[in-house]
């Protein structure tokens, strides 16, 4: 939209109610971050658009209940053990003593798009793959009985870190140690069409 110019904004008399209301600003940016966001994107979206400052007082602010995303505790202890505690991409497995450092566990389907919280809607992944899958940067497509990593033609750059993306072009996603575990393809469909900055959706 932004290449098409396309803009929007709010009325002048609703951008005053925020501005002067900072309960009422945080409220409203958490209905629209977990309702259409996954959290791995909510930090990058709040620098965006000038929240990074009063995100902080977050925690002293009494949210209103529903604000904040229904993530089950359970629900990363269960994506990490199932991927023996590595990256599903790259097999990252760093610990710092026995807890895993930066390995997190990433849902399919976002929860803001009403995917639930259960083993085959995740995958446990490090921080860049996470992140660069949330974005769309990367996606899965089924091959036989496993996925392929597609790598959108839209990720660009000169570094040696372009290689954690396109070092995995092609290649098979490491499964889970339980055959049940694996991503729904349901899920990855909704991914690709939603998600992944395929050709067709990028041209």
């Amino acid at each position: 939209m932004v290449e098409l110019g396309i803009r929007g904004g709010l009325r002048e008399d609703d951008y005053d109610l925020l501005v002067e209301d900072p309960r009422l600003l945080l409220e409203s940016a958490s209905m629209l971050l977990n309702a259409h966001f996954p959290t791995s994107l909510h930090e990058e979206i709040r620098g965006a658009v000038g929240l990074s400052d009063v995100w902080k007082y977050r925690d002293v602010v009494a949210l209103k209940d529903g604000l904040l995303p229904k993530r089950d505790p359970r629900f990363r202890q269960e994506i990490l053990e199932a991927y023996d505690y590595r990256c599903a991409v790259c097999l990252y497995d760093i610990k710092l003593g026995d807890e895993p450092l930066g390995l997190e566990a990433a849902h399919v389907k976002w929860l803001a798009a009403g995917g639930p919280n259960k083993v085959q809607n995740g995958l446990a992944l490090c921080g860049f793959h996470h992140k660069a899958f949330d974005r769309g940067a990367w996606g899965l497509e089924k091959h036989r009985q496993q996925y392929r990593i597609l790598v959108s033609d839209d990720v660009r750059g000169q570094s040696e870190a372009l290689r954690w993306l396109e070092d995995y072009r092609g290649a098979v996603l490491q499964t889970p140690q339980r055959v049940d575990s694996a991503p729904d393809a349901d899920f990855v469909q909704w991914h690709s069409e939603e998600v992944f900055r395929s050709p067709d959706k990028t041209a």
